[in-house]
C-alpha cells in the first residue's frame, strides 16, 4: 500500500496525512503527520491539544485492515501502553508487525526519540 492510497481511503479531518509507507519481511512502517487541524484535538485538552489514545487505537486498526489482507473485524486491543503524548504537528511512524496465524497486529507509534504508544490489535478469526 502506498501513502497516496491511504490518503485517498482515509481523507478528511479525522485522519493524519500519510507521508510514506515502507515494508520489509517483518514490519510495515507508515509515516504520518498529525495536523493541528485534526478534529480529535478539539476539546482534548484546552491548554494543550493531545491526540487521544482511543484515536491512536482506531487509526492503527483501520490502517492495519487497509494494509494486511485477510484480517477479519477488529475485536480487541491487548497490551496497550501509552508512554508519552502526541501533540499537534507531530511527525510519527506507526510500525506494524502482522501475525497471520494469530490474526493480530502489533503496533507502535514512535519517532526518532520517543515511543508514544504500543499495543496488539486482535481481529476476528483469532483465539483470544
Amino acid at each position: 500500500m502506498r501513502s497516496e492510497q491511504l490518503n485517498d481511503l482515509m481523507a478528511g479531518d479525522e485522519w493524519p496525512e500519510f507521508v510514506a509507507c515502507a515494508a520489509d519481511a517483518e514490519e510495515t512502517t507508515v509515516s504520518i503527520t498529525v495536523s493541528k487541524d485534526i478534529a480529535w484535538f478539539a476539546g482534548h485538552f484546552p491548554e494543550q491539544a493531545v491526540l487521544p489514545g482511543v484515536v491512536q487505537i482506531h487509526w492503527a486498526a483501520k490502517i492495519a485492515k487497509s494494509i494486511f489482507s485477510g484480517l477479519g473485524d477488529f475485536r480487541i486491543v491487548n497490551n496497550i501502553k501509552f508512554k508519552t503524548m502526541i501533540f499537534p504537528e507531530a511527525k510519527v511512524d506507526i510500525v506494524f508487525a502482522y501475525n497471520p496465524e494469530k490474526q493480530s497486529v502489533k503496533f507502535a507509534y514512535k519517532d526518532s526519540s520517543h515511543i508514544f504508544s504500543t499495543g496488539t490489535l486482535v481481529f476476528s478469526g483469532s483465539d483470544l
